[in-house]
């Protein structure tokens, strides 16, 4: 996908996008296949808390008493996904897929089993669907993990996608419906006659209307003090493994002596564990870090042991106030901020996406 490099000023669009993580390019994605003019500007597209981020499409992890809203959202969220790949792969001639392999949800010890009962207390009680499962009567769901490990619970419609060919595929569907992306960082970002003004080195762009989607900035706009809403940093590493994996498998949430674990294990035989978690705008990856989700991974799935180790990725997850992402129409009323998904950026983004556009259509009555 070339980028416009030139001036081209005098171009109108109907909605600009601002940032290409995996909300952006949704957004874009979906106004741009309903008939839009749509630009997108991000000086590195697909990175950030996108390119490390495993994919999971997993509302059944998503619950608690002080966010039911959300649970149902993040229900909604999940149920857009097939139609979403089907509208990708119809776009952009890709075959990207939809990986629906249920959660399997493990404690290794009797207080992290504890801790899993109280919590689908509440899940069930938001519409969350889950089964008791055993190793006696559905040994399938136990495959790969510690023999010690006797009791689960199963939420069957969990899905995952890979992340990197969702991102290919969306760049490719932009190319195919005329996006125009500019490799650029947006510098600013204003309203003049009623137009959403974004400005890039040597250039100035014109919208309708602009959809903010920048995950966490460390310098957040100026535009963005019109907003109730603040965002903060929460680095997490993820690891990328290769192993010997037979069939689709179910995904893994564990808590292992009170610290959380995931495991997504892939047809294809990379394993992605995750995630460490801390309030930080640090990109380093310590060496702690992967010891731990190594050690906690293979204690859960000891097969992992024997795994070759391929990455680790980093990315700073953009968390609201309460941890649940919002849409804010910004009062200028040509702009509005699409944020605050945390670790639920893919599993949200066709919501999110389809947010942006009822707003927009708004705008273009």
């Amino acid at each position: 996908m070339g980028a416009y490099i030139g001036t081209v000023s005098a171009q109108r669009f109907d909605t600009v996008v601002v940032g290409g993580g995996i909300i952006g390019l949704a957004t874009a994605f979906v106004l741009s296949r309903e008939g839009q003019r749509v630009a997108l500007v991000d000086d590195a597209v697909g990175r950030g808390a996108t390119y490390a981020a495993a994919g999971m499409l997993a509302p059944g992890a998503e619950s608690s008493p002080e966010h039911s809203l959300f649970a149902s959202r993040a229900l909604a969220a999940r149920d857009l996904w097939p139609q979403f790949v089907q509208q990708l792969n119809q776009s952009a001639s890709s075959s990207c897929e939809l990986f629906v392999s249920g959660t399997v949800f493990v404690g290794w010890d009797a207080d992290d089993r504890r801790e899993w009962r109280r919590y689908f207390d509440t899940a069930h009680e938001q519409g969350i669907k889950s089964l008791d499962a055993t190793r006696d009567l559905s040994p399938d769901l136990f495959l790969g993990l510690s023999p010690r490990t006797h009791e689960a619970q199963f939420v069957h419609s969990d899905a995952y996608v890979d992340t990197d060919d969702i991102v290919r595929g969306l760049r490719r569907a932009l190319d195919q419906q005329g996006v125009v992306t500019y490799a650029h960082r947006a510098l600013h970002c204003d309203v003049k006659d009623g137009e959403a003004i974004t400005e890039i080195a040597g250039d100035t762009l014109r919208s309708r209307c602009g959809i903010l989607a920048t995950g966490y900035q460390g310098e957040p706009l100026e535009i963005l003090n019109s907003s109730i809403h603040r965002l903060r940093p929460v680095r997490g590493v993820t690891l990328r493994l290769r192993a010997d994996v037979q069939g689709p498998l179910p995904m893994i949430r564990a808590y292992v002596n009170g610290r959380h674990v995931y495991v997504v294990r892939r047809t294809d035989g990379t394993v992605l564990v995750g995630a460490s978690s801390d309030e930080s705008a640090d990109l380093t990856i310590e060496a702690g870090a992967i010891r731990r989700l190594l050690e906690d991974a293979a204690t859960v799935s000891p097969e992992l042991d024997e795994a070759t180790f391929v990455e680790a990725r980093v990315g700073l997850r953009p968390a609201s106030s309460d941890q649940t992402p919002f849409f804010d129409e910004l009062a200028d009323g040509a702009w509005a901020w699409s944020a605050g998904h945390y670790r639920h950026g893919f599993l949200m983004a066709p919501l999110a996406a389809n947010d942006a556009l009822a707003f927009s259509m708004n705008r273009l009555k």
